[in-house]
Formats: structure tokens, sequence, C-alpha cells
């Protein structure tokens, strides 16, 4: 499960990494709002899923 996680969050900075090249490529920074939602997810995302797993023992 934490694979999935970890999957996750690599594929949350990829799609952030496309959407700032996209942004400057463009000259138009009106889709900055969309890195600071896709960094707020994956930060709670990743919070969330680590005290998941930390109350959860083997």
């Amino acid at each position: 499960m934490l694979d999935r996680a970890v999957a996750l969050d690599v594929l949350t900075a990829l799609s952030m990494c496309g959407v700032g090249a996209f942004a400057v490529v463009r000259d138009d920074y009106s889709d900055l709002p969309i890195l600071l939602v896709l960094s707020l997810l994956g930060f709670v995302g990743s919070v969330s899923l680590a005290r998941f797993f930390s109350g959860r023992s083997r």
C-alpha cells in the first residue's frame, strides 16, 4: 500500500511540473492556482496516509 502512496506522490509532482512548464511555454500564468491545489492535495494526502499507516502495526 505504501508503494501506491509513493506512486501517487510522484504522479502529483509530475503533473505539477507539467502544468508549470505549460504555463511557462504559453507565457500565461493563469493556471498557477492549479499548482496550488495540486500541492495542497499532495501534502494532505501524504500526511493523511502517513498518519494512517503509523497507527497500524504489522
